[in-house]
């Protein structure tokens, strides 16, 4: 199995920045697992996996605790590795994601406003934290 990253981009973004958020990502992930995992790296767009979720006739309710803390029911691995946001201030569905990946001890990356990926440590309130 791969190392799955979801991507979350900004609420209204185009699909293309979407696109280009999802490959940013995917190039900062493959360069920082390269020698540390055999697997290889995936890198999932939000938009395209909820709509794949719920067509398959799941509750769009409880989508941001399966990001979250989701489990793939043949292989029993995380659904998501990781999850990453493209800004620090985040949508009340998007905590929920977040509250439940850093529950099950998943990581939690975010866009700063510079441009860099960081690792997100916490949340406070609505905000991601990072380590500076």
């Amino acid at each position: 199995m791969a190392y799955v990253v979801l991507t979350v981009p900004k609420p209204d973004t185009s699909p293309e920045d979407a696109e280009a958020f999802r490959k940013d990502a995917h190039k900062v992930f493959k360069r920082s697992l390269h020698e540390r995992i055999a697997t290889d790296v995936v890198t999932l767009d939000h938009d395209a996996e909820f709509a794949s979720y719920v067509t398959q006739g799941r509750d769009a309710a409880v989508w941001p605790e399966w990001v979250g803390s989701g489990f793939d029911a043949v292989y029993k691995v995380p659904s998501f590795n990781a999850v990453v946001f493209a800004a620090q201030d985040l949508l009340e569905p998007e905590c929920r994601m977040a509250v439940d990946a850093f529950a099950c001890q998943r990581m939690v990356g975010v866009r700063l406003a510079d441009g860099r990926f960081k690792r997100a440590t916490g949340l406070v309130g609505t905000r991601l934290t990072v380590d500076t």
